[in-house]
């Protein structure tokens, strides 16, 4: 499991001289893009079921964090 992470799949292409490095680097780009979309369409379903608060800064995180455990 640990070499079917992104871009391990594209660099062993680039080191087989199947690819460029220009290429490579642009199809780990498009694998991490379609990665997050996945995700987002993942937690956008458990949104629907379960809420999802979402913590875009430290002092946010602390805070719940703090409440959780308080």
């Amino acid at each position: 499991p640990s070499m079917h992470g992104i871009g391990y799949r594209e660099w062993r292409q680039y080191m087989n001289g199947e690819r460029s490095k220009k290429e490579t680097v642009a199809a780990i780009q498009q694998a991490t893009r379609n990665f997050a979309k996945r995700q987002m369409t993942w937690f956008r379903g458990m949104e629907r079921r379960h809420p999802i608060h979402w913590v875009t800064t430290p002092s946010t995180a602390e805070r719940i964090i703090k409440d959780f455990l308080t």
